[in-house]
């Protein structure tokens, strides 16, 4: 879990504060819910569906909360500890994820997908766990709060995390992958989970790609091969290069957000940046299927 100064934390938050007492001493781990602190933790109290997590701010010092995270516009701040001063709590939690995974020395591995995503994450943590120090996201903390509570879990030590990111909507997972930073990115499948909120299958795979957006220069994608949907695209990219007719063929991909046109050019000719690539075998058969049916798909339309 994280441990640092309670100015080390106003720092990672570039935050105001209220010296209510030494701001050297040491908070150990965080906790959004005042019931379950315990001593030593940073209490952030969260705005819930039902609940304004300030109201228990006096349980939580009760428990033993060292410092506690404060939004401005909440009036009566506790006098008994430091107060951290923030605009908004959630936000101040996920940039506090964010700079912390910033300052580990650890390999991530991210985990994302319709289904199988707790049971793909708990198998290689089980894995990895053989040979490093290994932790993983409890139970399904998949979420905007869920992500930045696993980071914070971490302890000092850990060699690899296995970090598992939920999404319902466009660039959610964007948002949670450049809190992780992973260096290796899983997506289990793409299935109609959420279809009524996005619409198309391709949206979906639209939405599980957005984890390749926090992988670094030499990041790793690893896919689910028999899903037909992330195949596809690679497939017909690599089909029309100079190399269609050699194996492993090199893709490179990126976000369309990566994707600029290079100025004064008058053709059709895009710059990349922070690219990745993924190696195909072009399969003629299936790209004469796949043209077959965008052709059918245009006539119907």
């Amino acid at each position: 879990m994280i441990i640092r100064s309670i100015d080390a934390i106003i720092r990672m938050l570039d935050a105001d504060y209220i010296e209510n007492a030494d701001i050297e001493e040491k908070i150990q781990g965080v906790c959004i819910d005042s019931r379950k602190v315990v001593e030593g933790n940073l209490y952030i109290p969260i705005h819930g569906a039902n609940n304004n997590g300030h109201a228990y701010v006096q349980q939580a010092i009760d428990n033993g909360a060292r410092a506690v995270l404060w939004e401005r516009r909440e009036a009566n701040p506790p006098k008994e500890i430091v107060v951290i001063l923030v605009d908004d709590t959630t936000a101040a939690l996920q940039q506090l994820a964010k700079a912390y995974r910033d300052q580990l020395n650890m390999k991530v591995v991210g985990v994302t997908g319709s289904n199988g995503k707790t049971s793909t994450k708990d198998i290689l943590a089980s894995v990895l766990a053989k040979h490093f120090i290994t932790q993983k996201t409890l139970g399904n903390f998949n979420n905007e709060i869920g992500v930045p509570l696993t980071l914070l879990s971490l302890s000092e030590n850990c060699e690899a995390a296995v970090v598992e990111m939920g999404m319902e909507n466009l660039q959610e997972l964007s948002f949670l992958t450049q809190i992780v930073r992973p260096d290796i990115a899983i997506i289990s499948n793409v299935g109609t989970a959420h279809l009524e909120n996005l619409g198309t299958m391709e949206n979906i795979a639209r939405a599980k790609m957005e984890i390749t957006e926090g992988l670094g220069e030499h990041g790793l994608l690893i896919y689910n091969g028999d899903q037909q949907l992330l195949r596809n695209a690679a497939m017909l990219a690599a089909w029309y290069s100079n190399a269609r007719y050699s194996s492993s063929v090199p893709v490179n991909y990126c976000t369309i957000r990566q994707l600029k046109k290079i100025p004064g050019n008058k053709g059709s000719f895009v710059s990349l940046s922070n690219y990745k690539t993924i190696y195909i075998d072009p399969e003629p058969a299936q790209i004469q299927k796949l043209i077959d049916e965008h052709l059918i798909t245009q006539k119907k339309h």
